[in-house]
């Protein structure tokens, strides 16, 4: 018979390799787990980084939409009444009878011919990625604004408070897309005497104001309207950004609007 102190040293030996086993083992069971875990959490960035660059692009396209049909518009409203009038007075000038007559009229087509050199330049430069990724939101915010200004349909009120914060291209040109569609739609409809534009940089969020004192809208009617897809594409962008959109309008009383965007230094 074994000495019963050897058998309590073979017991705890037992014990020891089945311990040392058991530990073995859970750390391979735990290594796999968090290896499969890691290469998951990876799997899954991916697609989400996937995910957000289809979003990006899908905004992208939808404002390339917009801007286009901007551009109708300006070619429309402004560029082609310029050229009209160029044109009628070019047709009169040879119709006038005195010299003093077709002096003035060749003056006046001047002058008329410099605001179109103008408008055209203007909206060249507001269509610019180029431009916009070479400057900050609020410097491309300040020529967008003083583009407008040059129309004299209202005044506009420009600020920026709080330490500004580098913003990379795509959403900085995403966010001025957002607020220049903003302003389109005060230009079109609101018909204001005053707008406010204001940019202020918060920890880790940027969050900028632009309001109206003009005539006010439904905003639940326009979201119904067919056309009124362009409301709702400015609300999908500003999530495709992490961020949130606010309208507030009442008939009139204006358009108050709020666009909050997450950003880091």
């Amino acid at each position: 018979m074994q000495d019963p102190t050897q058998q309590n040293v073979i017991i705890t030996i037992i014990g020891i390799i089945t311990v040392l086993l058991f530990l073995g083992i859970l750390f391979i069971v735990m290594l796999v787990y968090f290896s499969n875990k890691k290469r998951q959490v990876e799997k899954d960035k991916i697609a989400m980084q996937q995910q957000f660059s289809e979003q990006i692009l899908k905004s992208q396209l939808e404002v390339e939409e917009q801007t286009r049909h901007r551009i109708s518009q300006e070619l429309h409203d402004n560029i082609a009444a310029l050229a009209s009038v160029i044109n009628i007075n070019l047709g009169l000038i040879d119709r006038v009878k005195t010299d003093v007559q077709k002096k003035e009229l060749v003056e006046e087509t001047k002058y008329v011919a410099k605001d179109l050199i103008l408008d055209i330049k203007h909206l060249s430069i507001s269509l610019d990625t180029n431009r916009i990724s070479d400057s900050t939101l609020p410097e491309a915010l300040g020529k967008e604004i003083r583009r407008l200004q040059k129309q004299d349909r209202f005044k506009i009120d420009f600020s920026v408070s709080g330490e500004e914060i580098n913003i990379i291209d795509t959403k900085r040109i995403i966010i001025f897309r957002i607020c220049q569609e903003l302003l389109h739609n005060i230009v079109k409809h609101a018909k204001p005497s005053k707008v406010e534009v204001g940019v202020i940089y918060l920890p880790h969020q940027l969050q900028i104001n632009i309001s109206d004192n003009g005539i006010g809208f439904d905003i639940e009617a326009a979201k119904r309207k067919i056309n009124g897809s362009g409301l709702i594409n400015l609300y999908n962008r500003a999530i495709i950004l992490g961020g949130s959109l606010y309208l507030k309008s009442d008939a009139d009383q204006g358009t108050h609007c709020k666009l909050l965007v997450p950003i880091t230094a």
